[in-house]
C-alpha cells in the first residue's frame, strides 16, 4: 500500500505539472507571464513539478560518491540558470521555467557542493527567509518608483521614459540605469526585511497559535 501511495503521488504530480504547462501552451497569450487570467495553470505547473522534485529527491541515496561531482553539478546548474534567464524572456521558452527550476531544486537539495556551502552563509539564509516578502513587495516598490518618475517627468520637464509599449524607465545611459536598478533592488530588500519582521512573522505565529488552540479544543 505504501509503494502504491508513493507511485500515486509521483504520477499525480507529473500529470498536474504536464497538464498545467499544456494548458499554458494552448491558451496563454503571454506564456509564463500569465497572471489574473490563466495564472492558475502556471500555479498548477509549478506545484506539480515542485512536488515531483520532492518525491524524486526522497528516492535518491543520502550522499554523493564524489564531492567534486557535487560541486561541478552545482556550478553547471548556476550557469544553466543564468543562460535560461537571459534567453527566455516572455516567449515560448519561458514555459520551461518550472522544469528548469525544478531541476535546480533537485541539484541543490543535497547541499553537498561548494556553491551550497556559500549559499548556507547567514547573509544568503536571510535572503531566503525574506524571499516571500521580496516576492510580495517588489511589484509595489517598482510601481511606486514608476509613479514617482512619471510625476517628475510631468512636472520637471524631464524625459525619463522611452519606447511606446511598454514605456521603459531610463536615466539616459547604461551606468545610470544600472545604478537605478541596484538602488531599486536595495529598497526592495530593505522593505522586505521590514515586512518579514513586522507582518509575515507575526501573522504566521498568530496562525500557528490559532491552529494549536483549535487542535487543543477539538473533541478527542
Amino acid at each position: 500500500a505504501s509503494l502504491v501511495g508513493r507511485r500515486f503521488r509521483l504520477w499525480s504530480a507529473a500529470l498536474i505539472a504536464v497538464g498545467g504547462i499544456a494548458l499554458l501552451v494552448a491558451y496563454s497569450p503571454s506564456n509564463m507571464d500569465a497572471t489574473f487570467d490563466l495564472g492558475i495553470f502556471r500555479c498548477l505547473a509549478g506545484f506539480g513539478i515542485g512536488h515531483l522534485a520532492y518525491e524524486l529527491h526522497r528516492r535518491r541515496p543520502a550522499r554523493e560518491r564524489s564531492p567534486w561531482w557535487s560541486t561541478t553539478r552545482e556550478a553547471l546548474m548556476v550557469a544553466a540558470l543564468f543562460a535560461f534567464g537571459s534567453a527566455a524572456g516572455t516567449d515560448r521558452l519561458s514555459l520551461a521555467a518550472p522544469l528548469v527550476f525544478g531541476v535546480a531544486v533537485l541539484v541543490f537539495a543535497r547541499e553537498q557542493g561548494a556553491v551550497s556551502r556559500v549559499l548556507n552563509r547567514e547573509s544568503f539564509q536571510r535572503l531566503g527567509r525574506w524571499s516571500y516578502s521580496i516576492y510580495m513587495v517588489h511589484v509595489l516598490v517598482g510601481t511606486l518608483l514608476a509613479r514617482l518618475a512619471l510625476l517628475a517627468e510631468q512636472r520637471g520637464g524631464l524625459t525619463l521614459f522611452e519606447g511606446v509599449r511598454p514605456r521603459l524607465l531610463s536615466l539616459g545611459n547604461v551606468w545610470a540605469n544600472d545604478a537605478l536598478s541596484v538602488g531599486y533592488l536595495l529598497v526592495v530588500v530593505a522593505v522586505s526585511a521590514a515586512t518579514y519582521r513586522w507582518i509575515e512573522c507575526p501573522a504566521r505565529d498568530a496562525l500557528y497559535r490559532r491552529a494549536a488552540q483549535s487542535k487543543a479544543a477539538a473533541p478527542t
